[in-house]
């Protein structure tokens, strides 16, 4: 395998009027994402997963290190990489349709071209028969399906996901779990993936970075050793589940989060740094979160 992501002594510090109330988000954190890898980032409140992946979507600039995608400094967005947000951020006024075609649309790709691949998505997504619908005619299960297939349509080789499943309930979750993994195993995409659900991580995961807060940087890498297909099988109940759960829980107390930097200083900051990105990538929504990095941002 080959590296497609590389974090290089990364950090990024958030500026306030008083350089005391500045907001360190990442202090040197270094790691690599091999091709067609897995990884997942878990971690306490505030620990800078989110800044992570924004790092290398291109949507923010690092204070100091790289973020490094085939090889090349980061330096922008790029269709390649593709990003998925917890909130849908979908365009009220387009159908399913029409919001999973967006990306291609930006792109200049011709109307029957892109539905005919919008349609192939939105099937895939297991939509089929939504593809007219509205996003207020929509579950919140299916809006994040079609967050999912709007990113997966421009066929980007890297999926950043920020929590994506973090706003539907339980039986919801574990239902776009196992269409990740069976899309995963279809396109063979290499995956960033932040959650702050241990058993998420160890379910969907080939390898688990856990950040910690003080300061934020990657407190452990651990392998995770379970073979493919992983539903189905009882493996939260095994030992062995619940032994790396164990560990995992362990590193997040010890390198529990201080008192500094909380959710929102760091979704703040993130928007902020975000919203002062080049609009020649948004569309007219009057939405500060409809941010597309060519692909989009769902």
């Amino acid at each position: 395998m080959s590296e497609v992501l590389e974090a290089r002594e990364l950090s990024r510090v958030y500026d306030a009027d008083e350089p005391e109330q500045a907001v360190r988000a990442l202090d040197g954190v270094s790691f690599t994402v091999e091709r067609d890898e897995f990884v997942v980032v878990v971690g306490p409140s505030g620990c800078g997963k989110s800044t992570l992946l924004r790092l290398f979507a291109g949507l923010i600039e690092p204070t100091s290190g790289a973020a490094i995608a085939n090889g090349e400094p980061v330096t922008g967005p790029d269709p390649d990489r593709a990003m998925v947000f917890q909130e849908f951020n979908l365009f009220p006024w387009r159908t399913t349709r029409g919001n999973v075609a967006f990306g291609l649309e930006m792109r200049g790709v011709p109307e029957a071209e892109r539905n005919r691949i919008a349609g192939e998505y939105i099937e895939l997504v297991g939509l089929d028969g939504f593809a007219g619908r509205y996003p207020d005619e929509l579950s919140g299960g299916m809006r994040q399906r079609v967050g999912l297939a709007r990113a997966l349509a421009v066929d980007p080789s890297v999926l950043l996901m920020d929590e994506p499943f973090g706003a539907v309930d339980a039986r919801t979750r574990e239902t776009l779990q196992r269409e990740l993994l069976r899309i995963r195993e279809r396109d063979r995409k290499t995956i960033l993936f932040v959650t702050h659900d241990i058993d998420e991580a160890l379910v969907l995961a080939d390898r688990v970075l856990v950040m910690g807060a003080d300061p934020n940087r990657i407190a452990a890498t651990i392998d995770v050793p379970f073979d493919r297909p992983r539903y189905g099988r009882g493996l939260e109940t095994t030992a062995e589940f619940t032994a790396l759960e164990r560990r995992v829980r362990s590193v997040l107390r010890d390198e529990g989060p201080d008192d500094e930097t909380t959710d929102e200083q760091e979704t703040t900051g993130d928007r902020e740094a975000t919203n002062e990105h080049d609009g020649a990538d948004v569309e007219s929504s009057g939405d500060p979160d409809a941010v597309t990095t060519v692909s989009e941002n769902s």
